[in-house]
């Protein structure tokens, strides 16, 4: 029996007054590339939840966010056939200071408001969108593809 390798992400949800949410179009990462997807990270040994998602946003998109501003609104175990297993945060971020600047131009070509629903939007994300606007905290996403 082969051993998975665990990891843990963490996602931020903004939201726009259209209901629109910031999404980032993924490049040369080598998992859904030209798709978008959530500003995410992963966490380091010596952070709590919040302080890793305050440094994640500010490294990639520039927004200025504090611990009172961020509200846990899902939970997700990701599963995956290349034998990775995920546990995934999300954040709804209520306030912010911001002027919206791509931190991260390597792995991104684009930061945008979209649509939930929008066609472009990495698959298990609109499933997890349609989980929250729904109230549910948590799901279990099974992924069957490669990269």
């Amino acid at each position: 029996m082969r051993n998975s390798e665990y990891y843990a992400a963490v996602y931020w949800i903004i939201e726009n007054k259209k209901g629109e949410i910031l999404l980032m179009k993924r490049k040369n990462t080598g998992f859904m590339d030209d798709k978008y997807g959530l500003p995410a990270g992963h966490l380091e040994w010596y952070e709590s939840l919040k302080q890793w998602l305050i440094r994640e946003i500010k490294e990639e998109i520039c927004i200025e966010v504090i611990e009172e501003d961020l509200e846990m609104v899902h939970i997700s175990h990701r599963i995956s056939n290349w034998e990775r297993v995920y546990f995934d945060f999300y954040f709804k971020v209520k306030k912010y200071t911001w002027v919206i600047a791509n931190w991260e131009p390597d792995k991104c070509s684009e930061v945008k408001f979209l649509d939930f629903q929008n066609s472009e939007i990495i698959p298990y994300l609109k499933n997890v969108f349609n989980k929250i606007r729904a109230g549910e905290g948590f799901s279990e996403i099974y992924i069957n593809s490669k990269k």
